[in-house]
């Protein structure tokens, strides 16, 4: 039999409030500073971490992701460009555009830096979980 595809469609959810949000607490460092203000407003909230979590979100199963203290996204980055392709947003703590090729480079000399991920299913929802971060 002919198999099918079919386009991706992420989540519409607007708000935190009513959004299937992952924490990323696995590492002790990620639970020095939890985001205490996403724990008391997310829909619903689970701790599980990497690369699936951003691919689920680009299929419309998950509506955003928090990792506070990723070291090394480069395993992660082919998953990320999922969730933007499919309509949804990936960025920094502040809101900017998360520099893969930079983080890359980086970890290529050597140079493993913190950043903070923010990965949601569109802009609204990016941005309610920027508020609250």
């Amino acid at each position: 039999p002919a198999e099918t595809t079919m386009p991706t469609h992420p989540s519409t959810v607007k708000r935190v409030d009513g959004a299937f949000l992952v924490v990323s607490l696995f590492k002790r460092q990620r639970r020095a500073k939890p985001p205490f203000a996403l724990f008391r407003s997310a829909g619903m909230l689970t701790t599980i971490d990497g690369a699936i979590v951003a691919a689920r979100i680009a299929l419309g199963d998950l509506d955003g992701y928090v990792d506070a203290n990723v070291g090394q996204p480069s395993y992660e980055a082919m998953a990320y460009v999922l969730v933007s392709q499919a309509g949804g947003v990936v960025s920094d703590g502040q809101g900017n555009p998360f520099d893969f090729q930079r983080t890359a480079l980086s970890l290529a000399e050597g140079e493993v830096t913190r950043h903070t991920i923010v990965a949601a299913s569109n802009p609204a929802l990016h941005e309610d979980i920027l508020r609250l971060l």
